[in-house]
C-alpha cells in the first residue's frame, strides 16, 4: 500500500485502541510509517483524515451486518432504514 491507504489503515486501528479524542497525528504516523506532513497533503487535516476512517469502517460494519440477512428482508432493511433515518433527523 501507499501513503494515502497507509493513513487511513492507520487512523483505523488507533480510533480503535486509543479513541477519537486520544489519538494524535503523532499516533497516526507512528503506525503509518509516514510522516506529518502526509497527513495535511492527502487528508487536509486530522479530523478529516478520521472522518475518513470512521466513515470506511462505518460501511464496513453496515455491509457486514447487511450480510446476515437473508435475501428476501427486503421489506425489513426497507423498513430499518427508514426508522433510522427518522431518528437521526429526530436526534439532528
Amino acid at each position: 500500500m501507499g501513503v494515502p491507504e497507509d493513513l487511513p489503515a492507520a487512523a483505523k486501528q488507533c480510533l480503535s485502541e486509543r479513541g477519537y479524542a486520544r489519538t494524535t497525528v503523532r499516533d497516526i504516523v507512528a503506525v503509518s510509517g509516514s510522516n506529518l506532513a502526509a497527513i495535511n497533503y492527502h487528508f487536509r487535516s486530522k479530523d478529516a483524515l478520521l472522518t475518513q476512517a470512521m466513515i470506511e469502517v462505518t460501511g464496513e460494519a453496515v455491509a457486514e451486518i447487511l450480510k446476515a440477512f437473508p435475501d428476501d428482508s427486503k421489506e425489513w432493511s426497507e423498513a430499518f432504514w427508514a426508522e433510522l433515518i427518522e431518528s437521526l433527523a429526530a436526534a439532528g
